[in-house]
């Protein structure tokens, strides 16, 4: 299991979804938790992760990895919704 790919793919999917209300995505919750424009992440996943480790986890890439996906779990990053009724 690698939680960086997966943290990746996160990101991928909330950059496709963020525009629908439904999914009730905050870009401006995710930035300010982080302190970094989460937008720059959907276009680059990769250099997000690492400014975000670089500022939260002395450059650990894996453990930012698994902070930003245990926030989604834990509704640090707000209500959000993954999958939306069609």
């Amino acid at each position: 299991y690698d939680i960086e790919s997966v943290a990746k793919e996160f990101i991928k999917i909330i950059s496709r979804l963020h525009n629908n209300q439904k999914a009730n995505i905050s870009i401006k919750k995710i930035s300010d938790r982080y302190g970094i424009d989460i937008l720059k992440g959907f276009n680059n996943q990769n250099e997000w992760i690492e400014l975000a480790s670089q500022k939260h986890t002395s450059g650990d890439k894996r453990r930012m990895s698994h902070k930003l996906l245990e926030d989604f779990r834990n509704l640090m990053l707000g209500n959000i919704s993954l999958e939306l009724p069609k």
